[in-house]
């Protein structure tokens, strides 16, 4: 056990190194980048929840102007592709009503 434990943190020590992962960020700066998103462009994030804007506010970084371009053209692919559509579409409420399908609680 003690050798799997000293892989995986090795393993998370290169992530690390690498940049692809972030420390947390303030609660305060996450906030103060969602309302920089949506005064910058208000009517594209005007139906977006917080947590998706924190997401992608997050994934670049805190840099407000790169995480509203890649929103937005998140936010456009789900809109052409129809997927919003096809989430409220009445067969998927079916099918998820006959339990084939758990959706698990956030960790």
């Amino acid at each position: 056990v003690s050798v799997v434990a000293s892989a995986s943190a090795e393993r998370v020590e290169k992530i690390r190194a690498s940049g692809l992962t972030l420390d947390a960020f303030a609660k305060a700066e996450v906030a103060a980048g969602v309302a920089t998103m949506r005064a910058n462009d208000p009517d594209a994030f005007n139906d977006a929840p917080d947590w998706l804007l924190e997401w992608f506010l997050r994934d670049r970084k805190l840099d407000a102007d790169k995480a509203t371009e890649k929103t937005k053209k998140y936010l456009q692919w789900r809109m052409d592709d129809g997927y919003d559509a096809l989430a409220s579409a009445p067969d998927v409420a079916e099918e998820a009503a006959t339990g084939k399908a758990v959706l698990l609680a956030e960790r």
